[in-house]
């Protein structure tokens, strides 16, 4: 009985001693499949939050048609388009052609520009049938629509008046010219401001 319990122990211990091999032969085998391992990888990354901006800016600010008097006995009218060196009605003609003031687009997106005026024709200038009217017009290059394209009465200082629809911010075509056409009575005088506030809503039609 001895000698056959020693026989057994001896069986077990070269079955487990093969299975013991094969397994490692096989781990072995599988590992030689696998590629090497070089490094974990980390994932990076890079956000920006670009807000919309809807702003303007008044690139040439003022319209100033300096010292003069209505020469020819009656109403006379100069605007900044045109300037002053055609008038036949105004002493001064010095003041030149495209003269108005330049509104650009400085924010990113398309911009509807409207305006509103402090003082109208009578308060402005004063006298018998003064007149103030306004006009937006190109520069040759601007896009969007002018909503104001031949000189349009300014009657009503309560009014908000529509310039330009949806310009846009490219630098190549992101400005317009505001003109300002003024009828003045050859009984007005003395020094005249009105104050026109430019205001820019984004464009939400496209």
């Amino acid at each position: 009985m001895r000698e056959f319990s020693n026989k057994m122990i001896i069986t077990l211990l070269i079955v487990t001693i093969i299975v013991s091999l094969g397994g490692t032969l096989i781990s072995i085998s599988r590992l030689s499949q696998l590629e090497l391992i070089t490094g974990k990888v980390t994932v990076g990354n890079v956000s920006v939050n670009i807000t919309e901006q809807a702003t303007l800016n008044l690139t040439t600010p003022n319209i100033d048609f300096g010292n003069g008097y209505v020469t020819g006995g009656s109403n006379c009218t100069i605007n900044s388009q045109d300037g002053t060196g055609s008038s036949t009605c105004w002493s001064n003609t010095g003041v030149g052609a495209n003269s108005g003031i330049v509104v650009e687009n400085i924010g990113n997106v398309g911009i509807n520009v409207s305006v509103t005026f402090a003082k109208n024709g009578t308060d402005f200038i004063g006298g018998t049938n003064p007149e103030l009217k306004y006009k937006c017009r190109t520069d040759g290059s601007s896009s969007g629509t002018s909503r104001a394209s031949s000189f349009t009465l300014v009657d009503n200082t309560s009014l908000t008046y529509e310039c330009w629809a949806n310009l846009a911010p490219m630098s190549s075509s992101d400005s317009f010219y505001f003109d300002i056409s003024l009828n003045i009575p050859d009984n007005a005088q003395g020094l005249k401001n009105n104050t026109i506030t430019f205001t820019a809503a984004k464009n939400m039609t496209g």
